[in-house]
């Protein structure tokens, strides 16, 4: 009976939806060789810690990869961040490999793209307001689009 009930129990969360996700583009570096988004759907509403599903595209492959999507928490008190894991994609969103966070806190200086992910985490994506929504597929294509039209300093340009 107990192993009928287990069955039960794990056909039960493969059959449940995962939340969608809400890719947000938070900011793009000041050369316009990569755009950072957020996951929202990702971020807690409250806690000094939030944790996020951050995706940094980059503008042309950095070392094979097209995009790195990464779970990163933000100390919201002491202005920090920490990454927790790391998954290298192809332009497809296929994964090239993941890695697991060093444990190492880095500090968010002023007029930074962290600073703009700070935000954005803190806030639950209410911050900075000037964000726009993706939507829910993985926005490398579009997002590459965005970085080889854009003129450096037009958007965010942290």
């Amino acid at each position: 009976m107990r192993i009928v009930a287990s069955l039960t129990a794990v056909a039960a969360l493969w059959t449940t939806p995962a939340m969608a996700a809400d890719w947000y583009l938070v900011t793009t570096t000041t050369s316009k060789s990569s755009a950072i988004f957020i996951d929202r759907s990702s971020l807690p509403d409250s806690g000094d810690i939030r944790r996020t599903t951050t995706l940094v595209v980059f503008a042309q492959d950095n070392k094979g990869a097209a995009a790195m999507q990464a779970v990163i928490d933000f100390d919201c008190k002491a202005s920090r961040y920490t990454f927790v894991s790391i998954v290298r994609l192809d332009a497809a969103g296929n994964s090239l490999g993941e890695d697991a966070g060093s444990g190492r806190w880095w500090a968010v200086d002023p007029n930074t793209a962290a600073e703009s992910e700070l935000q954005f985490a803190c806030t639950s994506g209410a911050q900075p307001s000037d964000t726009i929504s993706f939507g829910s597929a993985l926005p490398i294509a579009r997002a590459r689009e965005r970085l080889a039209t854009e003129k450096p300093g037009t958007y965010g340009g942290h």
